[in-house]
């Protein structure tokens, strides 16, 4: 007949290869459930057998081995019960095999004994548990799929921060030794966090501690120096990441060369060859080929052409305190240090823009700006 697997949302490590190993071993069971050896079981509902005995498990479980203790409750399945309810039962003693939150049902038992589920327990609540003893009241044939301690890992779920700190431990622990495994070179890998959805191409290089996340794409060749942060960002080829960046949602194409200290915030898009350096923010602004911005910046809703040299604190002011603005810079164009471009505003191909200006008109193609007051010379 028809079945229904019944899984936990509460298991981040869950693999397929675990839930078809199940699903093919408990194919002829009518109710089947999943349990995994824990030596410290928690929060875990145990698993109840014909032959546990609980002053044998309380006496002596210290003196034997973890695994010859869990050993002695054996025989068929006579339900399970919740962490909560077994503590008040039995406070001195302990199971070691517990429900790993993973059902399979036939249907029609499903349908029949679902609605005999109630809330006699000690949380009040409606345990799907319960569909272990009612099926074993009814006589319908009962049994726990044991994948043992080495899966255990796999099926740890997520109910307080101890807990979710153990799942991102173990789920780090795995990416890390799988990047390794495709040709990433990983220095400090321990302090490496990787996100699964994370493509990372062979040959790349990264420096711990360093994270990952979201939908990252980092090309081959590139290097990745220690305490970056990086979400949601295309990285191209051959690239030099130095330390203390933060990108998110952006983009950046080949031979490209960022940092120290360098944050790029959504819809920025860096092309072939260009330098960002030390403290300089960029945020929904696109840089041309070869450009440079080596200090102290906030380019903002800009456009900046190829071969554009930006001095050191420049700034595009593109919020007037209700509307933002556009900024465009034209190639070749030279910007000395110390600027402020009041958006909108356009600086012409290959424009000089004096230092310490502040520009508030366009400024024509191959054009000299200066913006700034006369320096007076008084004697003291």
């Amino acid at each position: 007949g028809s079945k229904i697997l019944v899984v936990n949302a509460d298991t981040p490590l869950m693999t397929a290869d675990i839930l078809e190993e199940f699903v093919r071993r408990a194919e002829k069971i009518p109710v089947a459930f999943m349990s995994i050896i824990l030596e410290k079981p928690g929060s875990y509902g145990r698993v109840l057998r014909e032959e546990f005995s609980k002053n044998t498990l309380n006496s002596d479980a210290k003196s034997l081995g973890f695994s010859d203790a869990f050993g002695m409750n054996v025989g068929a399945v006579q339900g399970i019960i919740e962490a909560k309810d077994f503590r008040k039962e039995f406070p001195e003693q302990e199971i070691y095999e517990v429900n790993a939150g993973i059902y399979l049902f036939d249907v029609e038992i499903l349908e029949e004994l679902l609605p005999q589920i109630s809330t006699n327990n000690a949380g009040g609540e409606y345990y799907l548990t319960d569909m272990v003893a009612l099926a074993r009241q009814a006589h319908i044939a009962v049994d726990a799929i044991c994948l043992g301690a080495d899966n255990a890992f796999a099926l740890l779920g997520v109910n307080n921060p101890q807990e979710l700190f153990l799942a991102e431990k173990q789920m780090q622990e795995i990416e890390v030794q799988r990047r390794l495994g495709e040709g990433i070179i990983i220095h400090g890998a321990e302090s490496v966090r990787i996100s699964p959805f994370a493509t990372i191409e062979p040959g790349v290089e990264i420096f711990g501690p360093c994270e990952i996340y979201g939908q990252s794409h980092i090309e081959k060749n590139t290097r990745i120096e220690s305490h970056s942060y990086i979400k949601n960002t295309h990285i191209g080829e051959t690239c030099v990441l130095r330390s203390f960046c933060h990108f998110e949602d952006a983009s950046i194409a080949d031979n490209v060369q960022i940092g120290p200290y360098a944050r790029l915030r959504p819809g920025a898009e860096l092309a072939d060859n260009v330098h960002v350096g030390n403290f300089v923010e960029i945020k929904k602004s696109t840089i041309a080929k070869g450009s440079k911005i080596n200090h102290l910046s906030y380019i903002g809703d800009s456009t900046i052409g190829s071969g554009v040299n930006v001095g050191a604190g420049c700034i595009t002011c593109n919020y007037d305190g209700k509307n933002k603005h556009q900024t465009i810079i034209e190639d070749n164009a030279f910007l000395g240090s110390n600027c402020s471009f009041i958006a909108p505003i356009k600086i012409g191909k290959n424009a000089l823009i004096g230092a310490g200006s502040v520009i508030t008109k366009n400024v024509p193609d191959a054009h000299l700006a200066i913006a700034r007051g006369k320096q007076l010379m008084l004697k003291k």
